[in-house]
């Protein structure tokens, strides 16, 4: 019984983990899709900007 106690707790810690793991994973494509999208926005609006700078003269 004890050998069994011990593989339930490990398999609960190895599911925690992995949960944990992939948590991060998506954490880390949103942020890193994220920032890229703010830095396409922001080259957007940079390009934009000179383009009525430019308009302006």
């Amino acid at each position: 019984m004890e050998i069994f106690n011990f593989l339930n707790c490990w398999i609960e810690c190895v599911h925690f983990v992995l949960i944990c793991y992939i948590y991060v994973l998506l954490l880390k494509k949103i942020a890193v899709s994220t920032v890229s999208e703010i830095k396409i926005l922001l080259n957007a609006l940079d390009f934009s900007s000179q383009l009525s700078a430019e308009a302006h003269h």
